[in-house]
Order: structure tokens, then sequence, then C-alpha cells
């Protein structure tokens, strides 16, 4: 079973993790890479919505982001590390939330 989240979620955990403000997460890289991968992946948000939230983007944007951040992954652990450890803490969040 796939878990999801709406985008604020996905959002605050980056300010949290990143110890940035959400401004920023929705304009500079890697943040929006990283908070549009997230968004697309664990909500059921389409891309024209996911664009909209991150500033205007176009659903193309979208997918450019996305596709970009994949190639990086495979030949980078870096944003794969990061992913995997987003994606864990969204876990935990999901996990608190569903003991509640």
């Amino acid at each position: 079973m796939r878990n999801t989240f709406d985008i604020d979620e996905t959002v605050h955990l980056l300010c949290v993790h990143f110890k940035v403000p959400k401004e920023r997460v929705l304009s500079s890289y890697p943040y929006r890479g990283y908070g549009v991968f997230l968004s697309r992946k664990h909500t059921p948000c389409s891309n024209a919505e996911i664009g909209k939230y991150f500033g205007g983007l176009t659903y193309s944007e979208v997918t450019k982001i996305r596709t970009r951040l994949r190639e990086r992954m495979t030949g980078d652990e870096g944003p794969r590390g990061e992913i995997r450890n987003l994606e864990e803490k969204l876990s935990r969040v999901s996990s608190r939330a569903q003991a509640q």
C-alpha cells in the first residue's frame, strides 16, 4: 500500500530536514527538485497541481525536474541517499498519524 501525503506535509518535512524556510524549498535548487519528486511520488496531485504549488511551474517543467533528479540519482549516491532518507522520514510521519 502506498502512503499518501499532501504537498504541505512534504514541503514542511523538507523545511525541517534542511533547516530552510518554505520560500527556499519552493524556489531553490536542490530543495524544489526534492519537493517536486516527493510530491509526485507520494501525493495524489497531478503535475499541474504540483507545478502551481511550486510557483507556477508548467506540468512539463514538473516532469523535467523529476526526470533530471531521477537521472542524477542513478549516477550519484548523494541525491539517492537524500531521497531515501526523506522517504524514511515521511514513512515515520505516516506511521505516527495512523497510530493516532
